[in-house]
């Protein structure tokens, strides 16, 4: 199995601010967070944070992010300074969906010959037993349909060809 993962941050952008308040605007960090779970591990994301979340620089507190599969994350937020500008990061990570395809082809090429091209959505849902459909082409036009299974929830995979010629050739992390 390979370890391909990238931790999920983001950061939210300043205007966080509730009214004229000292207070952060949790509503606006909710969205920015969903969305950007959204845009990064896929699916559809609800988000719970506090209300009422004083200002306060280096602070940081957690937020409740769940997926319309019921996949959740709790959320660490951060605050970077005294104008409401946030970053923060999940306890799951994302596929790092560059690093698969170069995997893939490396492995291809040598398990099989030639010079792969490998081609994967541009986003998964991610979590252990889920899979998706990656498309693979040889120099010599040779072309293959690529199962990848995720085996856990730390990034690692596994996949085979279509016609099961070759699968995954070592379990080393990247």
């Amino acid at each position: 199995m390979k370890r391909l993962i990238v931790p999920l941050v983001a950061l939210a952008a300043a205007g966080l601010l509730a009214g004229c308040s000292k207070s952060l605007d949790g509503s606006s960090i909710q969205g920015q967070i969903a969305d950007g779970m959204a845009a990064q591990a896929g699916g559809s994301w609800t988000v719970s944070c506090p209300s009422d979340i004083a200002i306060e620089q280096g602070s940081t507190f957690t937020c409740d992010a769940t997926n319309a599969d019921g996949t959740t994350s709790t959320i660490t937020v951060t605050q970077k300074d005294a104008d409401g500008n946030v970053s923060w990061t999940s306890d799951i990570s994302a596929l790092d969906l560059d690093k698969v395809r170069t995997s893939i082809a490396t492995d291809l090429g040598t398990q099989v010959g030639g010079t792969w091209t490998v081609t994967c959505p541009d986003k998964v849902d991610i979590g252990a037993g889920k899979t998706f459909t990656c498309q693979a082409e040889s120099d010599s036009g040779q072309t293959t349909p690529i199962t990848v299974t995720q085996t856990d929830t730390d990034g690692n995979i596994s996949w085979t060809t279509g016609d099961g010629s070759a699968a995954t050739a070592s379990p080393a992390a990247s």
